[in-house]
């Protein structure tokens, strides 16, 4: 199994640690620095960068509010 995804192209690699990080819980922490980030004004992508989740994490976390 390691010798198969040692063969696995970065983008695969990448994509898999993305989805990993997506489905671990996001603590009220960063929550609440998100909507800090958010109210002074940084874009989504800039917020999604300083938190470490993806745009598309931020953008259904944004819209129920």
């Amino acid at each position: 199994m390691l010798q198969r995804l040692l063969n696995f192209p970065q983008t695969v690699m990448q994509s898999l640690q993305n989805q990993i990080i997506e489905n671990q819980a996001i603590s009220k922490k960063t929550k609440d620095l998100i909507d800090k980030l958010l109210l002074g004004k940084f874009s989504f992508a800039e917020v999604a960068k300083i938190v470490g989740v993806s745009e598309q994490w931020l953008q259904a976390y944004v819209n129920p509010k």
